[in-house]
């Protein structure tokens, strides 16, 4: 990585008062110039997942995935072949296996994003932080499920079906339904 990205990196990681980032970003710095042991990608994902839960279901998908990996309809082959064949293949082609890796998980976390979208749209809910960040710039941490007035269209494809399903299988049971009370804000009620 470019040493002067780097030193930006620190800087704002130093100054937003995270020591973490700011000791990872100068050992990968250091290895980067020779200096220190290298950080791996998984390390680096496992530090930051400590702080930062997006970071930290990156690093647990790509230790599932690495396991996931299986060999199928192949032939033994000798230790020598193999080790050459090690040795001939080019980085390059490391290289392009990273970076369909990093695409897919790009194009998946889009999915993912449009769809937690379109649910905090159907309840009402803030899509950036859904109410748990007191310093989101959406709703100041008060936007959970409610928050604002949900979107018919979204709701009644994703809320409403879950909605009805409940109702029949408390019908089924005879469990009544609960007629959820708001909560009163006033001290006194």
């Amino acid at each position: 990585m470019d040493s002067l990205l780097l030193e930006m990196i620190a800087a704002r990681a130093t100054a937003s008062g995270n020591p973490a980032t700011a000791e990872m970003v100068a050992r990968l710095r250091s290895s980067s110039s020779g200096a220190g042991p290298a950080l791996t990608a998984e390390e680096l994902l496992a530090q930051l997942g400590q702080g930062n839960p997006m970071a930290g279901l990156l690093a647990k998908h790509l230790a599932e995935s690495k396991q996931r990996r299986t060999v199928i309809d192949v032939e033994p082959a000798d230790e020598e072949t193999s080790e050459s064949a090690a040795e001939s293949a080019p980085p390059d082609a490391a290289m392009s296996e990273l970076r369909a890796c990093a695409e897919s998980m790009f194009a998946e976390l889009k999915v993912l994003r449009e769809r937690s979208d379109c649910l905090a749209a159907a309840l009402g809910a803030c899509c950036l932080c859904w109410g748990e960040d007191p310093e989101c710039r959406g709703c100041r941490g008060r936007g959970r499920p409610g928050y604002a007035i949900p979107d018919e269209t979204q709701f009644e494809e994703y809320v409403l079906p879950a909605v009805l399903t409940l109702r029949a299988q408390r019908a089924r049971k005879g469990t009544p339904t609960p007629n959820p009370q708001p909560k009163s804000t006033h001290p006194g009620a």
